[in-house]
Parts: structure tokens; C-alpha cells; sequence
């Protein structure tokens, strides 16, 4: 009897060890196409150019996950590596091996703590991709035109998600330094260190999120943009089943470095970075089997009283327009096809380091995704 208990208790340890052990899966996105860009710049002569593209529909990447249940707390990781399609290069310009993201993960009754290099709440990518996953039909704008405000994927970073209560959850996160390459000391006031937090709530086909992030930067006197950045955005989205889901946002910034298609330093700037003000309006309709979506993007902002090189004060004035339409149509649960069309213009006035300038931009594009 003695040993039937033994044997029986030896089988159950093993059973519940199998049940526990750790699971590790490869996945990824491989997305293809080709795109024709027609541009025109004030004082130029306008550009043709028809060339394969990667990366439209969805970001080619490939990732290892996996996670293992310790008793009541699930330890998980992620791995992700952008690369370019058309020519097999890593897409992060850093040259990291897992330039999207690179984390570890304790999950419990209280909540997600993540600790890595990870998308910040306004990046559109990632894990805690809060705010434009639920504000921006296109999550994230349709290939060259957005025009708003995001914030990076960030080093050093500790973020905490809730457990949702009556539809809301909170996500905070926190750099030590948000880009390990640049200047400074991580924790120190010489880097650039980043803080965000965002409450999303959801009630039935309704979504809604409000976030705020903060870039500190005030102490870095050498840097083009010495004031710290700020940006808060309000977005959210209704879903009418088998009709169409409608999404909407807005956002303020201040002490920005790129937005409106344009980059506070190109513009011979420095000071305070650029503010102003966003919104997007957007739908995803089925349609035919397949989802049609578009999108408008406006951006208005301006640099306030920045210094040149001369040492005067000066301003310049931004703005954006930009529309996008995309049909996506799955052939099976792991390819879609997909076509589209962009228009997007961002305008300069009043600069004094380079003149008002118009840039328009349109695009084409076909393509397929293939999920594995």
C-alpha cells in the first residue's frame, strides 16, 4: 500500500512539474510590398520613386516569448527584432539585437511588473502600446503620414499595469535613462529620463484613454532642446458592430523635438523644442470580407522663442495635414493582402534659418503579410 502512495505521489510531482514547465515560441512578421512616392519641396523639382518597401501593413519583426508559472506569479519575456524585407537588415538604426523590445515580466494578483527596453505608452509599439492602439485607427499613422507627437522605445525602464477594476487600468512607466547610446548617466540628471503614466477604460464596444508622458531634459544645457518635453493625449474609440469603428484623438505638446514632419534641430533651432496641438480622426469599416480604414491627421505648433546661430531670438511656425485610406484583406489567419493610398503636406513659415517651405507627399502601395 505503502509503495502504490509513493508511486502515486511521485507521479503527481512529475505531472504538476510538466504542467509548470517553462514555454518558449519563435514569432514574427514578414510584410513585403511595393510603394510609388511622388514629393514635391518648395524650390525643388519633384521626385519619382518606385521601390520595394517593408513594413506598411505591420512592422516586420521576429521575437522569442515564453513564461513559466512559479505559484501564483507568472515570470514571462519577450525578445523582438525589427528588419528590413527588401534587403535583410536590422531595421534599428542602433544596431541592437532587439532594438523593439527586450524584457522581463512578474504577473500576480496586484499587477504586471516589467523591467527592459520597451515602447513607451505614446510609441505605438509593443506591449504597453496604450494610447495609440486605442486613439489611432491606424495605430500608429499609416506608413509616412502621422504628423503627431510619439514618444521612443526606451531603455532602462520599469513599467507597473494594474488588473483592470470596473473597466479601468492604470499603466506607469519609468527610464533611468531612455537611450542607453546617448550622452549622460543613467539615473543621473544628465540623460534624458522618461516618466508616463496612462488610465484606459473600456465598457462594452467602447474604449477610452487618457496619458501623460514627461521627458526630463531641463539640465542638458548643450543639447538642442533644453526644456523638458510634455505630452498628454486623449483618445478613444466605439465600435459598431458590423458597421464600422470609430476613433478619435487629441494631444498637447510642448518641448517636442519632432512632429508636423519636422525636426526641431533640422530647423537650426535651439531652446525650448516645439509645442502645440494634434488630432486625428479615423474609422476601420468591413468591408468585402476585409477591413478598409482611414485616417486624417492634423498637427498645428510652433518653436516659441528659440536661439540661432547668430544668437537672435526666432520662432517658426509647423503644420501638417495628411490623409491615408489602407484595405487589408486576409487570405487565411496568418496572410492578408493589402493596398493603399497617402497624401500628407507639412509646412514651415516664418523659420529664419531656412525658408517657408512646403513639403507634399503621396504615396501608393500594395503588399502582403505573413504572420508565423
Amino acid at each position: 500500500m505503502k509503495k502504490h502512495l509513493i508511486a502515486a505521489a511521485t507521479l503527481a510531482t512529475f505531472a504538476g512539474a510538466a504542467f509548470a514547465a517553462p514555454s518558449v515560441t519563435l514569432y514574427g512578421i514578414v510584410d513585403t510590398g511595393l510603394g510609388y512616392q511622388h514629393q514635391k519641396v518648395t524650390g525643388q523639382s519633384s521626385t519619382d520613386e518606385l521601390s520595394m518597401t517593408s513594413s506598411v501593413n505591420e512592422t516586420s519583426r521576429w521575437g522569442l516569448k515564453g513564461e513559466e508559472k512559479i505559484g501564483n506569479t507568472t515570470v514571462s519575456f519577450n525578445l523582438a527584432d525589427k528588419f528590413n524585407t527588401d534587403d535583410g537588415t536590422q531595421a534599428d538604426e542602433d544596431g541592437r539585437l532587439f532594438g523593439r523590445e527586450a524584457q522581463v515580466s512578474l504577473s500576480g494578483r496586484y499587477g504586471t511588473l516589467t523591467a527592459g527596453r520597451i515602447g513607451a505608452l505614446g510609441s505605438s509599439i509593443g506591449t504597453y502600446d496604450q494610447i495609440f492602439a486605442v486613439g489611432d485607427a491606424f495605430d500608429g499613422g499609416d506608413w509616412d503620414v502621422f504628423g503627431l507627437a510619439a514618444t521612443p522605445v526606451i531603455d532602462n525602464s520599469l513599467t507597473y499595469q494594474s488588473p483592470k477594476f470596473a473597466g479601468l487600468q492604470l499603466t506607469a512607466q519609468y527610464s533611468f535613462k531612455s537611450n542607453s547610446k546617448a550622452d549622460g548617466t543613467e539615473g543621473r540628471s544628465s540623460a534624458d529620463r522618461y516618466a508616463g503614466a496612462a488610465v484606459n477604460y473600456e465598457n462594452g464596444n467602447f474604449q477610452a484613454v487618457l496619458g501623460y508622458e514627461f521627458i526630463d531634459r531641463s539640465s542638458l544645457d548643450s543639447a538642442p532642446i533644453t526644456k523638458d518635453g510634455q505630452l498628454v493625449t486623449l483618445g478613444g474609440n466605439y465600435n459598431f458592430e458590423g458597421v464600422a469603428q470609430v476613433f478619435a484623438m487629441g494631444q498637447y505638446f510642448r518641448g517636442w523635438d519632432e512632429v508636423a514632419g519636422q525636426n526641431y534641430e533640422d530647423l537650426g533651432l535651439t531652446g525650448k523644442g516645439l509645442k502645440g496641438w494634434g488630432a486625428h480622426l479615423g474609422t476601420i469599416v468591413p468591408v468585402a470580407g476585409g477591413d478598409l480604414t482611414a485616417g486624417l491627421y492634423y498637427v498645428d505648433g510652433e518653436t516659441g522663442d528659440s536661439a540661432v546661430e547668430s544668437g537672435d531670438k526666432a520662432s517658426a511656425d509647423v503644420q501638417y495635414y495628411g490623409v491615408a485610406v489602407r484595405y487589408v484583406y486576409p487570405l487565411s489567419k496568418r496572410t492578408s493582402v493589402y493596398a493603399g493610398a497617402s497624401y500628407g503636406q507639412s509646412k514651415v513659415k516664418n523659420a529664419v534659418a531656412i525658408d517657408d517651405t512646403k513639403t507634399q507627399t503621396t504615396s501608393v502601395y500594395t503588399g502582403v503579410s505573413f504572420k508565423f
